[in-house]
């Protein structure tokens, strides 16, 4: 599925001031949310989900997206939760 991402998006690069498309918030935040739940700890950082070593013009892609302030104020966070207040 990278393999094809790559292709389509190819040499975009999405101006932080020009209007971007559905597709482009799709394929952001999935590549995004990929490194967040490496950082996180979420899943073990496999080779397989190593995609911007392989993609590096899908990762200049997702680094344009991502500069964009609606990307920026969007981003996930990490939450300290406390279950025993929660659940107990």
């Amino acid at each position: 599925a990278m393999v094809e991402i790559d292709r389509r998006t190819g040499a975009l690069r999405p101006p932080v001031d020009n209007p971007i498309t559905l597709a482009d918030i799709a394929v952001g935040s999935t590549l995004l949310v990929i490194d967040f739940l490496i950082d996180n700890g979420f899943v073990p950082a496999l080779d397989v989900l190593k995609w911007k070593e392989r993609h590096p013009s899908l990762a200049a892609y997702a680094a344009a997206l991502d500069a964009r302030p609606s990307f920026r104020e969007t981003r996930p966070t990490m939450m300290d939760v406390d279950l025993k207040a929660v659940v107990g």
